[in-house]
């Protein structure tokens, strides 16, 4: 059976370079190097000075269109972290059936293996960011074709046992060794969507199975290691991939708190950001955990021995390992 993020199509540096040539002349002579593949793209660094993405699968070709119609008008902002900047919009071909994308380069590169202390420095600038995003005009987002949240990235009753059945697998193949916090989550989680199901009005207000009561955000959506770029000082700049961009629970993105900060680093991100409910940390922890598994898993099918060390890492603190 296929893998979630199996490529339908995937582009390789001379078809890239074929496409952009072609498309955008005004590139030439091409200085073209393979960034890297996620699930839903294939990433090229190009001229030095641009990023193109060229979607994987066909879920992610509307991925691409949303996150090109909102990023422009995020830009403008000027955010306290740098975002991805869509300028050159690639069409389908007879050979390639999809849009493709080019991005101003956005500088930094992948945290990899990052000591608490350097973890501690992101907490400020990543709340400020948070807290920016968080208050964009939900309506305007809407208007640009951002959606709402369709696949229930916090809906318990889906994700629970997905991610469950990812715990074991990461414990099958010797990539983690203990349950225990995991075990206390799901039941804390369990307890709650049953209480805010039965009517006792002792659980979570809309119930935690769909993710609670929340003020609707604009979100990024898939915020893990893997998205966000740091400096040289290995403090986060920059946060890429949009993608998963929409409307819903900030649960979603407050997940890279749990899977990246260690508690001192949340104590003052949420003294910035502003202090959020019980419930919604949980939801973020739990999210943080769902996320890195699939990273975990992932980075071990591809046999890439950094990116299962950086989630064994976000995996610990998501679970609050010391």
């Amino acid at each position: 059976m296929s893998e979630l993020w199996t490529a339908e199509r995937t582009v390789s540096l001379v078809w890239a370079a074929e496409l952009i040539g072609g498309q955008f002349p005004e590139l030439l002579p091409l200085t073209i190097t393979l960034l890297g593949e996620g699930f839903d793209n294939t990433v090229y660094r190009v001229n030095g000075r641009y990023v193109f993405r060229f979607p994987r699968r066909s879920i992610a070709v509307e991925l691409l269109r949303v996150e090109c119609a909102l990023l422009p008008h995020l830009a403008r902002l000027q955010l306290p972290l740098q975002v991805s900047e869509p300028v050159f919009e690639g069409k389908p071909t007879a050979e390639y059936p999809w849009p493709f994308a080019g991005y101003r380069y956005v500088a930094g590169a992948l945290p990899g293996r990052v000591t608490a202390e350097e973890r501690i420095r992101s907490s400020r600038p990543l709340a400020a960011f948070l807290r920016r995003l968080h208050g964009f005009p939900v309506e305007q987002a809407k208007r640009l074709g951002v959606p709402n949240d369709r696949i229930g990235r916090l809906d318990l009753s889906i994700r629970l046992n997905q991610a469950d059945s990812n715990m074991s697998k990461a414990i099958e193949r010797g990539l983690w060794s203990d349950r225990h916090d995991w075990d206390e989550l799901i039941a804390w989680l369990d307890e709650r969507a049953k209480k805010s199901g039965n009517g006792s009005g002792d659980g979570i207000e809309g119930g935690v199975g769909n993710g609670g009561a929340f003020t609707e955000a604009l979100v990024h959506g898939d915020l893990h290691i893997r998205n966000i770029l740091v400096n040289e000082e290995r403090i986060i700049t920059g946060i890429v991939d949009w993608g998963d961009v929409h409307t819903g629970n900030p649960a979603a993105d407050l997940a890279l708190v749990y899977s990246y900060l260690p508690p001192e680093g949340r104590k003052l991100f949420f003294a910035d950001y502003g202090e959020v409910d019980v419930q919604t940390r949980m939801l973020a922890r739990f999210r943080a955990v769902h996320t890195t598994l699939f990273l975990l898993l992932y980075g071990n099918d591809r046999q890439d021995a950094a990116l299962v060390e950086a989630a064994q890492d976000s995996l610990r603190l998501a679970l609050n390992y010391p």
